[in-house]
């Protein structure tokens, strides 16, 4: 921000600063910046007494991207520190004198409404509705599922395995139930977990530049009575180049021979022969599936209204349609980022919200036409969970893919995401 003095006079004098030559002397560039969203947030929530300042905090990064992308058309919005200011107030005066860790999620979602939402177009506003209920879906305390002996199996495995050996490799693909068995294994065995991303330090700040400055891992290792460290990455380079200097690390520091040392991976591409030989290998696959938050959910909200046959059919629909359309192939350009469990999820919500509103129930008799209800409940979940997010220039590519996954027959002209079922489960333009 520049201010410029354009012509100031001397006093007894007839000349400027322009005649002088000393404009440029006055002419100082100031920097202004902008504190970073999360410090108010964090700011805020605490001046305020909520009691989830993390998880909120991190909800409020999330919605001012969303902001950025979605909904910077509206002119009368000015998106900014002064938002979230807004929307901390308006939790603050609708909590009264009653807060808690669970009610602040509720708050959160209804104080964005109010906000945010005031004077939006019916459309937007449903629009912002479910950006909100995904986000707290995504990242609220929604329980854990895995199925129970396979679960317990692997617990039972990775404690095994670190008592063998010192050091110990968890390998599985994102959503798979690494960080689940690993913190269950370490709660049996009365130990402390500790988490290092180690891909995002250097290797002086991981192990010290001398010996008179520790680096992370001498802390941990030296401060360690019960404790596991797990180190959370890719195998690669550093790992095996290092898994040496790791060992000779945690043997000189460790104030506990009960200190283990994990890696916690999705590969085991990058790994050399001489570190695979001196870890233990324990593979968690399938421990948190999608088939299983779907079927969990569906059997939850719909079992009463909804009779089995078409409930493990449309189960197995969403999955594999939330598959196919979320692999790196289907790149569409979503307003935000999602995963599969984030999606399923509020596909399972938005389907008991479309029975409970327009009362749908259906019975034996509808078995027959199974497969045409199954696709259109599909389509519908998929498309107002997924495609609603999806950019206006690649929706084209999104309904494509759609009909792909569910029989064309059974969609409407003109795309999902301009229609709705009614309480006879036909389509109808909005």
């Amino acid at each position: 921000m520049i201010n410029p003095a354009m012509n100031v006079v001397f006093p007894n004098s007839n000349e400027s600063l322009i005649s002088r030559g000393c404009l440029a002397g006055l002419m100082r560039s100031i920097m202004i910046v902008t504190p970073p969203i999360k410090l108010v947030a964090r700011g805020l929530l605490q001046g305020y007494g909520f009691e989830q300042i993390e998880q909120l905090t991190d909800y409020f990064v999330r919605l001012m991207d969303y902001f950025k992308t979605v909904l910077s058309v509206y002119c009368q919005y000015n998106f900014s520190l002064k938002s979230v200011r807004s929307i901390i107030e308006a939790m603050n005066r609708l909590s009264v004198n009653e807060k808690g860790a669970e009610a602040e999620e509720s708050l959160f979602c209804e104080a964005v409404r109010q906000v945010i939402g005031l004077n939006l177009d019916n459309e937007t506003k449903e629009h912002l509705n479910t950006f909100v209920g995904l986000l707290v879906g995504s990242f609220g305390s929604a329980p854990i599922l895995h199925q129970e002996d396979a679960f317990n199996s692997k617990v039972e495995e990775l404690i095994k395995s670190v008592s063998a050996k010192a050091a110990v490799i968890v390998v599985g693909g994102s959503l798979e139930g690494k960080t689940t068995v690993i913190r269950e294994s370490a709660k049996r065995s009365d130990s402390t977990v500790y988490m290092v991303n180690h891909g995002c330090y250097s290797l002086s700040e991981l192990f010290g530049e001398s010996e008179g400055t520790s680096g992370i891992l001498p802390l941990l290792f030296k401060n360690s009575m019960s404790s596991w460290i797990v180190l959370d990455g890719a195998i690669g380079r550093t790992v095996n180049d290092q898994f040496g200097l790791l060992q000779s690390c945690m043997a000189i520091n460790c104030a506990n021979p009960s200190a283990k040392l994990l890696f916690e991976t999705d590969s085991l591409a990058e790994a050399t022969p001489s570190l695979l030989s001196r870890t233990n290998i324990v593979t968690v696959h399938g421990i948190n599936t999608i088939e299983l938050l779907i079927d969990s959910q569906l059997n939850e909200k719909l079992t009463a209204i909804v009779p089995i046959e078409i409930l493990k059919a449309l189960s197995q629909l969403l999955a594999t349609a939330l598959k196919k359309l979320l692999t790196p192939k289907k790149q569409f350009s979503l307003a935000l980022k999602m995963t599969e469990l984030a999606v399923a999820r509020t596909c399972c919500n938005n389907l008991s919200l479309l029975f409970e509103q327009n009362s749908i129930k259906l019975a034996e008799k509808d078995l027959k036409e199974s497969r045409k209800i199954v696709d259109k409940l599909g389509a519908w979940a998929v498309t107002w969970s997924l495609g609603c997010f999806v950019f206006p220039e690649t929706f084209t590519k999104f309904e494509a893919a759609l009909n792909e996954v569910f029989k064309l027959d059974n969609l409407p002209p003109g795309g999902v995401l301009h229609h709705t079922l009614t309480s006879s489960l036909e389509w109808a333009a909005w």
